[in-house]
This record gives C-alpha cells, structure tokens and sequence, in this order.
C-alpha cells in the first residue's frame, strides 16, 4: 500500500509541472501579441544621409545637405544655311550653290557682304534683310542691296505680324497671346519655337504654346503682345534630353529605417519643370544614364525647394543608388538635398511584459 501511495504523488508532480510550462508559455504569446507597438527606443543609433557613393558616412555628411548639379541637356536645330556663289548686278538678286527648297518669302537673311545683315538673336527690325521672291530655281532676291562676296548665307524663319488678338482659356481675358501673320504659309512653324519682335512680351524667350486650329495663328507662351505689321523671327524649338545627377542615400546607423525626411533647395525650377528621384533594380549604366528595366520613381517634385516625406525602407548600413532628374532639361540646376529621419521613421520595436 505504501508503494502504491508513492506512486500516485510522483504521477501528480509530473503532470503539475507540465500544466504550469503551458501556461507560462501561453501567457507570453498573449504579451507579445498584445503589445507589439511603435516604442521609444533609447539605445541604438539611426541617420539617413546623401553623398555621392556607398561610402558615404554620417561622419562625413552629419549636418551637411549633398549638393549636385543637373546640367543643362538642351539643344537648338540649326538655322538653315545656303552657299551663295556671287551676285547680280542690281546686287540684290543672288545665286546659290545649293536648291531654295526649305526657304520662303519673308526669311530673314545674314552673312559677309549682305545690307543690312539680320543678326541672329536680335530683334529684327524693318530695315533687317529678307527675302523679297525666288527668280529662278537657286536665286533668291532680297528686298534690298548691294550684296557683294561669297560664302554661306544664313536664314532665319521669319513671319510678318497681322494682328495681335486676345485668347481666353475657359473666361475672357485681354492677354493679348494670339498672333495672326500674313504669310499664308505656317508649316515651317513648330510649338516650342522662340519669338522676337520689337513688341513682343518676353522678346527672345518667348515661345509659340500651341496651333489653336484657325488659319495662319498661333498662341504664345506669354502676353501682352501688341505690335501688328512687322516680322517676327523665329528660332527653332530647343530639343532637351533629361539632366540627370546619381547620388547614394545610406543608413549609417543600426536601426532600420521605414523612412525618410527629404529637405531640398536649391536653383529655382522653370515653370513645367519637374524633379523626378527613381532607382534602378536592374543593370544601371549611369554613364548613359540608362537601367535595363523601367527604373521605379521614388519622388516627384515641381520644387527645388521644400519638404517631403521618402517612403523607403532602408536596413542597417544599407544604402540605395538614387538619380535626381530635371525635366525637361532647362538651364544647369543646382540641388542641395539633406536627409534627416524621425523616430516615427523607425522600424516599429516588439516589447513584451515580462
């Protein structure tokens, strides 16, 4: 009977001790579970920074912003060009060497030896030569002269004003941004193109927004534009390719980071500008500024200047390629970027009651 006794009490011992490790695990799941939150974290160190590689360090960046420089990817179509081979003797009628094909009555004219040369970039002005008719297939005859020498002329697209009107956009206004000209012939004229005249706002920066659809007119970029009866030239639209910068954003710290405060300044945008950041997850040739797949946009901003907010998780000492791109190209940007992270940037810490 006392062996029996014994037995039963080391039965019960057993299955006691295997309840309460049950239980004790069961009540840690329940913390853990219940208490998974965003904390104050006292130890470990955080910090994003921007520099121009991966061995960027908060060293060398804490409480600089990275600067770079988003150059210029701007060009302008030439003039077009002809090589004359003398001239008449009424001095104003000239024989190329080359077919008129491309040019028309009224385009103004400049090279060595021609009265009254239009010089490219100017305002021209009613006395600037033009051509005035095409004598025969390689002549052209000018509206004045003496024309002496040889050698290459240059021709600018040129149109003469008939009237300046208002152009409303969904209310009326007298933003005087309509031009009408005489020349029945517009094909050569392309949206993008640089104005000048003696009247024209913003003469020399100025450009032709777009062909509303009514006969010989087209709207500029801005107003008031108010001369009427003189010719305009014309400067072929600029082609820009998108001026681009990389830079390298890294956590230098021992914390991952969720995200990231963005402070940038710099050269203000032009007006249609914009600064797109995307990185490439494929091959990156930055030389060519090229990925091998659609690079993924990070950020886009019309502001060289302000705040935002960078969703990208960055683990310790992990570092992404970003490239900053200005489009169009414009003039040279200059940016200053300067990366700070929050504790609410912080990956969220697990605490359990113990």
């Amino acid at each position: 009977m006392k062996v029996r006794s014994v037995w039963v009490a080391i039965v019960a011992s057993v299955m006691l001790a295997v309840s309460t490790q049950t239980d004790l695990a069961f009540a840690s799941l329940l913390s853990v579970t219940s208490n998974s939150s965003l904390q104050s974290i006292s130890s470990g160190s955080w910090s994003a920074v921007a520099g121009v590689d991966s061995n960027v360090t908060n060293v060398d960046r804490a409480g600089n912003a990275y600067s770079m420089t988003l150059t210029s990817g701007c060009s302008v179509a030439p003039e077009i060009t002809r090589i004359r081979t003398g001239s008449w003797t009424s001095g104003t009628i000239i024989t190329l060497t080359t077919p008129v094909a491309g040019l028309q009555v009224g385009y103004l004219v400049t090279g060595s030896g021609i009265t009254n040369s239009y010089s490219i970039g100017t305002t021209p002005t009613s006395s600037t030569q033009r051509i005035k008719s095409f004598p025969s297939a390689n002549q052209i005859e000018l509206n004045s002269g003496t024309n002496t020498g040889t050698g290459t002329l240059t021709f600018t697209i040129s149109k003469r004003v008939s009237s300046v009107s208002d152009y409303a956009s969904g209310a009326p206004s007298n933003d005087g941004r309509v031009i009408k000209v005489s020349n029945s012939d517009i094909s050569d004229l392309t949206t993008g193109m640089i104005i000048r005249g003696q009247n024209i706002a913003s003469s020399g920066t100025n450009s032709i927004l777009l062909f509303p659809g009514a006969t010989q007119t087209f709207v500029t970029s801005a107003g008031t534009n108010t001369d009427s009866n003189q010719y305009l030239a014309f400067t072929p639209a600029q082609v820009c390719s998108s001026a681009g910068s990389y830079f390298t954003v890294k956590n230098t710290g021992d914390i991952a980071i969720n995200s990231m405060s963005i402070a940038q300044s710099g050269t203000s945008l032009s007006g249609g500008n914009t600064i797109t950041w995307s990185t490439c997850s494929g091959v990156s040739d930055e030389a060519a500024g090229t990925c091998s797949i659609t690079p993924t946009t990070i950020l886009t901003t019309t502001s060289s200047s302000g705040t935002q907010q960078l969703i990208t998780s960055l683990a310790p000492n992990a570092w992404i390629r970003v490239r900053a791109v200005s489009t169009p190209a414009g003039a040279g940007l200059t940016l200053a970027v300067n990366v700070s992270v929050a504790t609410s940037d912080l990956r969220a810490a697990t605490t359990s009651n113990q």
